[in-house]
């Protein structure tokens, strides 16, 4: 999410300490081939109907965008008309299917949806009809959540290991950690997918990386992202495991700010920072994480996702955006 990016949890120390490095991209320059363009072919403006918004996800045909403002929720979108035709969650606070602040959101195939409210260390869950229908609280304290089927992957804030779950809380896995201390060294990540194969991605902004998990919880690849800038380490204060650090924005400095799952491709939405800010899109495969190719849509979005056909949908703060 591309306002969350810009707040890193940054950690105690210098380097971070990798039980296994990440190995490098192959290509180091970036190659924007003309084929690869994109046509912008509809916008849809959402200005009366989401006020402040935040994520936004595809399930089937359906646009489902989370508004943080007057109190959290998920609307669901007719893309025709553009109009609200379903929202889940019960009002601001902690009772039953009541949300703090979501983090992020899913659909399973059966058309639940789940929501992560880290606060509240919760997924609240609904049926397709927007009824609220149970409360879970994860022991780890949900950050990011991505589905495939009817599993969830869970990814923790404060311990940066992956559980996939079935829709009984059973654990079906649990990834291992790729630094030591892992609670120490945890990390803020923007980009966490599910494939229809249930292999599951993770990119992180602090360690410009992006790691494969096949759905057996077998780590497939760990790789760097190409000419991306690590974000620098802050320092300890008053005994706090965890800092906040603001990007400088006159600096030149990289964010991943979302992405999303295109057939055979990962793609990964870049914040770029400078006296000039701009973002691209960087795309990597989904077997290897090698970098393919990068593209721009010349509009700075907050969120992004794709349809199977290939349509490209795109959340700014007043409309939705369409490409092919």
């Amino acid at each position: 999410m591309f306002f969350l990016s810009l707040l890193l949890f940054m950690q105690v120390g210098g380097t971070i300490p990798y039980l296994e490095e990440p190995s490098s991209q192959t290509i180091t320059e970036r190659i924007f081939p003309s084929e690869k363009e994109k046509r912008n072919i509809k916008q849809i403006s959402i200005d009366s109907i989401i006020n402040r918004p935040g994520i936004i996800k595809i399930f089937n045909k359906s646009v489902y965008i989370l508004d943080y403002s007057p109190f959290p929720l998920i609307k669901k979108l007719d893309l025709e008309t553009g109009q609200v035709i379903q929202k889940y969650g019960n009002g601001r606070g902690r009772g039953p299917g009541e949300l703090i602040n979501p983090t992020d959101f899913s659909v399973t195939t059966d058309g639940k949806l789940w929501i992560s409210d880290q606060p509240q260390s919760k997924l609240a869950i609904f049926n397709a009809q927007g009824n609220h229908i149970d409360d879970w609280v994860i022991e780890f304290t949900p950050y990011k959540i991505a589905s495939s089927n009817n599993n969830i992957a869970i990814y923790g804030f404060l311990e940066p290991i992956i559980k996939l779950v079935d829709n009984k809380q059973t654990v079906l896995w649990t990834s291992k950690s790729l630094v030591e201390n892992s609670r120490v060294w945890s990390n803020l990540i923007t980009g966490f997918l599910v494939s229809n194969d249930e292999t599951i991605f993770k990119i992180s902004n602090y360690s410009a990386t992006i790691v494969g998990y096949a759905q057996n919880g077998e780590k497939l690849f760990f790789r760097k992202l190409i000419n991306h800038t690590q974000v620098p380490i802050g320092k300890p204060i008053e005994d706090r495991e965890f800092l906040s650090y603001q990007i400088d924005r006159s600096e030149l400095a990289f964010a991943v700010a979302d992405g999303f799952i295109l057939g055979s491709e990962i793609h990964v939405l870049v914040q770029v920072y400078g006296d000039n800010p701009y973002q691209i899109f960087d795309v990597y495969s989904s077997v290897n994480g090698n970098y393919l190719y990068s593209y721009t849509l010349d509009v700075s979005l907050r969120s992004v996702a794709a349809f199977k056909n290939g349509t490209i949908i795109g959340l700014t703060p007043d409309k939705l955006m369409l490409w092919d």
